[in-house]
């Protein structure tokens, strides 16, 4: 094995990426589970995941249009940060320019409510949307 470069996968230990007590409170979900839209830019949806690399994690944010399902922002780092779901929101938000009124929804992570990212919706007239626990 060692000859050949090859090494067995070693399965990782569950990572908590939430930390909810140091954050605003969960948005109300406006979505309610209807991920049906009608036409673009009336919601998007936001997520972030990690990625094992060889040099450590990936974090990537990702935002959709619901009605497209295509890709408008998104943002990696070595980081999971607010930073991290910050720059994703610029990328949708310029994309898209008249953002008034989009419904924005994610999970209740950490970075999604914290105070800088909530005020970031503000400052564009954006929605603020979130899941129940445990969706």
């Amino acid at each position: 094995m060692k000859a050949a470069d090859i090494k067995s996968k070693i399965a990782r230990k569950f990572i908590i990426t939430t930390d909810s007590r140091n954050t605003t409170g969960p948005a109300p979900d406006l979505l309610e589970r209807n991920f049906l839209v009608k036409k673009g830019n009336l919601a998007w949806v936001s997520d972030t995941t990690f990625i094992a690399t060889r040099e450590g994690w990936l974090y990537l944010a990702v935002i959709l249009d619901l009605y497209s399902r295509m890709v408008i922002g998104c943002s990696m780092s070595n980081k999971n940060d607010t930073q991290l779901v910050e720059d994703a929101l610029t990328m949708a938000i310029w994309r898209h320019k008249d953002v008034n009124g989009v419904i924005v929804h994610s999970d209740r992570g950490s970075t999604y409510a914290s105070t800088k990212y909530r005020d970031q919706l503000i400052n564009h007239a954006l929605r603020c949307s979130m899941s129940r626990k445990g969706e």
